[in-house]
């Protein structure tokens, strides 16, 4: 679980008696009165294409270790889930590698037109340079801000955003992948992620929930939301995806329900514990 404090700073570990590090705890949230993250809250909810891929992993596993000698089912079936878990691991470690790397690329070219990689021909200047190519592409000119992080008090959540704009919010996502179809790689959870950042946004917060609707009817947010795919086995190969301005609403309260939901069943509501502060 990740947590913010009421100015939007990361509380992701707090200190140990003994002086060390450990992760942050809901009973920690509590004391401090700290909001979850967007990531957080929407653990609640399922994710069919990170399950899946979950499934997908061990099946591959299941067929790499062998089994050895004396060993019970429950032993081999043990071994296998740990060989799975080190994949998960790994991809979540070079994900974050990768997402680390792309913040520091878009601090360093903030407000400049021409925009190389110090190392253009390596696997991560690659990623850096095509995915700003994608963003100039179908974003156009737009003054980036990489990692900035919120917290929203009149709702209780909080989050780290991976890009955003005036006109924009963007998430990257770090897959295995070669074609050019986002519809193969985006999943609806995503869209309910990025619309809790964007309405996160102190600007965009309107009351934590009014956004208008233009002529045509279809429900408007200051920000359009979008994510970039960037694959990790194909250096320099990047998918643009933006979701679709006539289902923002229903992204909006697919969230907002979640985070009810995750409130009635951590039995903490942030919000009221800024109220009682105040």
């Amino acid at each position: 679980m990740h947590w913010y404090d009421t100015d939007g700073t990361p509380r992701y570990e707090v200190k140990k008696k003994d002086g060390g590090m450990r992760s942050t705890t809901l009973r920690d949230a509590r004391k401090h009165g700290w909001v979850p993250s967007v990531t957080t809250v929407m653990d609640i909810v399922g994710k069919p294409g990170l399950e899946a891929w979950k499934v997908g992993k061990a099946i591959e596993s299941a067929t790499t270790v062998d089994r050895r000698v004396g060993d019970t089912y429950e032993e081999h079936a043990k071994r296998i889930l740990s060989h799975s878990k080190q994949e998960s691991e790994k991809a979540a470690k070079r994900g974050v590698y990768i997402h680390g790397e792309l913040e520091k690329y878009f601090h360093d070219i903030r407000g400049k037109d021409h925009c190389p990689h110090p190392d253009s021909q390596s696997d991560i200047g690659k990623m850096c340079e095509a995915t700003k190519f994608i963003l100039d592409t179908n974003c156009g000119s737009q003054d980036w801000i990489a990692e900035d992080s919120f917290c929203h008090k009149s709702l209780g959540y909080g989050g780290k955003l991976d890009l955003h704009s005036d006109e924009w919010v963007i998430d990257f996502k770090t897959k295995e992948f070669s074609g050019t179809k986002s519809k193969q790689l985006a999943f609806d959870s995503m869209a309910y992620q990025l619309i809790a950042y964007s309405k996160g946004l102190p600007s965009n917060r309107g009351g934590g929930i009014s956004m208008g609707r233009d002529p045509s009817g279809i429900w408007m947010g200051d920000r359009r939301i979008a994510n970039v795919f960037i694959s990790a086995d194909n250096p320099g190969h990047v998918v643009f995806h933006e979701w679709p301005k006539d289902k923002l609403e229903m992204y909006w309260h697919v969230f907002t329900s979640a985070l009810t939901l995750w409130k009635y069943i951590k039995n903490y509501w942030p919000e009221e514990f800024q109220n009682e502060r105040s």
